[in-house]
């Protein structure tokens, strides 16, 4: 007996339009948030001015390089570094390039997760207005940490959207329902082993995925397709450690190096034991439903986790969610880790469940399909979504509005560009860089030595930048030479002094050294105000202008705001 349609047409009309205008006014409200925030020009990480100089130096020497001299490889994201390239030829400054690439990884984001999207739909079509208007209602009320990231200038929107165009493939070619050519299978495998250059990690979706599809999965084929993805995808890999070796002389980026061999001060280290937990309930509060999908679909299929499934697919995405998840948690330092950024390559794999279980609740009522049932609890869901998110646009709206006509300065600052030399003019950045101004106005030949390398790498790029962390200077990174030796070797003329209170035993092991004592002279934060003591070496050029300044702010220290055109990590007013 066919089910009664009664006024469905025109309810699934309705339900479609609905859908569809959510979605656009979930977009509209990370969109003006972001405006926002922006337009302020509070939230450009200091680490995002690093992919500037890199770039910079690409251009002017060919090579992907810190100091321009022999390849380093100091971005844990080179892929990013790709997206910012253009941006820093074409943009007037530092600070609008690192924020259009950021942009522009999110705006891929989206596309990528639209693909992901429309996959896992399939033949559902009727459904897809739905499980998008949900997943971006889901964003939508993430926005406070979705904005932040988006404008940081960092490579974290770059790296999930990648990982969205790389779920979106694994669903096609790992569909029971179409043979696909072994060609294709290769090729996404190849895909799946460049997450090394997108960022190393992300190689555990790479790996896991097609390996519990070997483990898990009822269908022979898609077994077999998954032995051929993953060799595709450790070839790759290898074949991309064995080029970053020959070029940079390092298979892995040096801040792997720097944070598993504690070049980040034990102290420092013992500060951040906590942050990866309050990090993640920060990233739980924001993608709340999103994190209910992982338990939810394990609860659904829980009846089949013990035998070969058709879900074996989605079942290595939700194990490959939980190890990064893990791997975050427990075995990282997470340096500059706000707004959750480093749990962000899990909501990709999120919303492939959670859209997943969308369809499963679909086909789970498919005989009402045409009954007017089905589209009124559609559009039901719908108006509800709408009635939550409607007061965030409303809101963000008039932040916009304000931000429009009572800071049109700052706006200026973005959309028009400006010089760098304003950066200089804040007593934030004077607080971490004393006399700064000062340097960036001598020679070229003058070089500095500091662990906030962000923005004296953009502002100084003529300069040599000696980076004490060990970030993006391979014999530092690797312990090949320490940190004194690195700076004495290197004749730094001005050294900001690692902190004393977040790198105490690397602060001390310089300034008990007899040569250093005996190069330099130190003025101790005490008496300047700043954060930590700067060093100037007496046979340099830069020794009177710099101890001329540090001798005047000695005797007025500057006040210390709070953030303005960068985010450190650490505040400012601690």
């Amino acid at each position: 007996m066919e089910p009664h349609t009664g006024n469905a047409p025109y309810l699934r009309f309705w339900t479609q339009t609905v859908s569809w205008t959510l979605s656009f006014l979930a977009l509209g409200i990370i969109a003006l948030y972001t405006f926002v925030l922006i337009s302020k020009g509070t939230n450009v990480w200091d680490d995002s001015f690093m992919f500037v100089r890199y770039a910079r130096n690409l251009f002017a020497h060919g090579m992907i390089s810190w100091d321009g001299m022999q390849p380093s490889y100091g971005l844990t994201s080179l892929a990013h570094l790709f997206v910012v390239l253009p941006f820093v030829k074409i943009l007037p400054n530092a600070f609008a390039a690192i924020i259009a690439g950021s942009i522009t990884g999110f705006l891929l984001f989206l596309a990528a997760t639209f693909f992901l999207v429309r996959t896992i739909v399939a033949h559902r079509t009727a459904v897809l207005p739905l499980c998008l208007a949900v997943i971006a209602s889901v964003l939508a009320l993430g926005h406070e940490s979705l904005s932040i990231i988006i404008s940081s200038g960092m490579d974290t929107m770059t790296s999930t959207a990648y990982l969205s165009l790389y779920l979106g493939m694994l669903v096609r070619i790992m569909s029971a329902s179409r043979d696909y050519s072994r060609s294709l299978i290769v090729s996404v495998g190849i895909l799946g082993g460049c997450a090394y250059v997108v960022r190393p990690d992300l190689l555990i979706y790479s790996v896991m995925v097609p390996l519990v599809c070997i483990l898990w999965s009822d269908n022979a084929q898609l077994r077999s397709n998954a032995k051929v993805l993953l060799a595709a995808t450790g070839a790759t890999v290898l074949l991309f450690l064995g080029a970053a070796w020959m070029y940079f002389g390092t298979p892995l980026p040096l801040p792997f190096y720097a944070k598993s061999g504690l070049l980040y001060d034990p102290i420092l280290a013992q500060r951040y034991t906590f942050i990866p937990i309050l990090q993640f309930i920060i990233s739980l509060d924001s993608f709340t439903l999103l994190w209910f999908a992982l338990p939810l679909f394990f609860i659904a299929i829980r009846k089949q986790l013990l035998r070969r499934t058709p879900y074996a697919l989605y079942v290595g995405i939700g194990l490959s969610v939980f190890a990064l998840t893990a791997y975050f948690l427990f075995f990282v330092i997470q340096v500059m880790p706000y707004a959750g950024r480093f749990y962000y390559p899990a909501l990709p794999g999120l919303i492939a469940l959670l859209t997943l279980l969308i369809c499963k609740g679909w086909d789970a009522i498919e005989p009402l399909y045409r009954g007017k049932i089905v589209y009124g609890g559609i559009l039901g869901v719908c108006i509800i979504l709408t009635a939550v998110l409607l007061p965030l646009f409303v809101q963000a709206s008039e932040y916009t509005i304000y931000a429009l006509t009572h800071q049109r300065a700052q706006v200026h600052l973005l959309l028009k560009g400006t010089t760098e030399d304003s950066y200089l003019n804040n007593p934030s950045l004077f607080a971490v860089w004393p006399c700064l101004a000062v340097a960036e106005n001598l020679p070229s030949s003058i070089s500095l030595a500091t662990t906030e390398v962000g923005v004296p790498s953009v502002l100084n790029s003529p300069h040599p930048v000696l980076d004490l962390s060990g970030l993006n200077d391979t014999q530092i990174g690797l312990g090949h030479i320490s940190v004194v030796q690195a700076v004495l070797e290197a004749h730094s003329d001005v050294v900001y002094l690692p902190s004393a209170r977040d790198y105490p035993a690397l602060h001390t092991s310089l300034l008990v050294q007899p040569e250093f004592r005996k190069s330099y002279t130190v003025y101790p934060a005490t008496s300047t105000g700043a954060l930590g003591d700067v060093a100037v070496r007496r046979e340099s050029s830069a020794a009177v202008p710099v101890g001329a300044c540090m001798q005047k702010v000695s005797l007025q220290p500057p006040p210390q705001g709070g953030f303005y055109h960068i985010t450190l990590p650490f505040l400012l007013n601690e």
